[in-house]
């Protein structure tokens, strides 16, 4: 469960607003609470009524912070997924889950952890104090989690991030 206290300012799409939030483990009966910024997500999904957020943990000082939850990857960047347009609140979830159990990609050999796709677990969420309903809190596709590796004057991969759908090359 997921509780998110914004102390009633409004979430915002284009710039994050801070925010308290208490996580709850039910399953391992234990709770963490971290200052974050919040912010809406998406592009097309902005316009639902049920909206999705970008959240990104920070410690006292505003810095961002890795947290790990429910045993995903260590991160200051995290998503809660609305879902709206999936009915069924996990197709979206159970399609990734089999594309990560079949899927390697190319450099697999030197990075066995590198994830070619997001893993996410169902939450609860409540936004200050009002049922918000069911969330699917994912990791990012990002050079974190498919383990790209920085390195000077030579590549080893490359993550595209499309912008539009004008173009093959948005």
């Amino acid at each position: 469960v997921i509780h998110i206290d914004t102390k009633g300012q409004e979430i915002r799409r284009d710039e994050r607003i801070q925010a308290i939030i208490r996580i709850e483990d039910t399953a391992g009966d234990s709770s963490l609470t971290h200052l974050a910024g919040i912010k809406i997500r998406g592009a097309t999904s902005t316009a639902y009524p049920k909206k999705s957020y970008a959240i990104e943990f920070c410690d006292s000082m505003g810095g961002e912070m890795d947290v790990a939850l429910f045993g995903l990857r260590s991160d200051d960047d995290w998503i809660l997924d609305a879902m709206y347009i999936d009915h069924s609140r996990m197709r979206n979830r159970l399609c990734t889950d089999i594309w990560n159990d079949y899927n390697r990609i190319p450099h697999s050999d030197v990075e066995p952890e590198a994830l070619n796709g997001t893993r996410g677990v169902f939450v609860e969420m409540f936004l200050n104090g009002q049922y918000n309903g069911l969330y699917c809190l994912t990791e990012r596709i990002d050079r974190k989690q498919l383990k790209l590796k920085k390195h000077k004057n030579t590549c080893r991969g490359l993550s595209y991030k499309a912008t539009t759908w004008d173009n093959l090359m948005g």
